[in-house]
């Protein structure tokens, strides 16, 4: 796996449209379907572009963040609800081995030391 490998590597999500003319058919490729949220202190080009490079902002096809906090002992998210979705958040580890799984907002991973990689993953099988 690429993330155990020591390797950088973001994650991005785009929508692929093709139908603009058949906005909520589900089975259209239709826009807004694929996004990048960036922690940026203003919506400006450069400050934008700075949280692309050093990795702060996260990818989505559905599920909204309101906080993610990361520090040498623990990784916390918190997803914004919705009134109807249900959450499973992953922290995923070395060679895809998930080290944890939780419905709880916010998700919250304790390191326990000697994990080369803890990457948060959160799904809803509505968005």
């Amino acid at each position: 796996m690429i993330l155990s490998s020591g390797k950088l590597l973001y994650g991005l999500a785009t929508d692929d449209a093709h139908h603009f003319k058949r906005p909520g058919d589900p089975s259209a490729s239709g826009p807004g379907r694929g996004w990048v949220m960036v922690r940026a202190a203003r919506l400006t080009p450069r400050e934008v572009l700075d949280a692309l490079e050093r990795g702060d902002f996260y990818a989505s096809t559905g599920v909204t963040l309101s906080d993610v906090q990361r520090s040498a002992t623990r990784v916390s998210i918190t997803i914004a609800p919705d009134a109807w979705s249900r959450y499973t958040t992953r922290f995923i580890g070395r060679d895809g081995r998930i080290l944890k799984e939780t419905a709880d907002n916010p998700a919250v991973y304790d390191v326990r030391g000697g994990e080369d990689t803890c990457e948060p993953s959160c799904s809803s099988p509505t968005a």
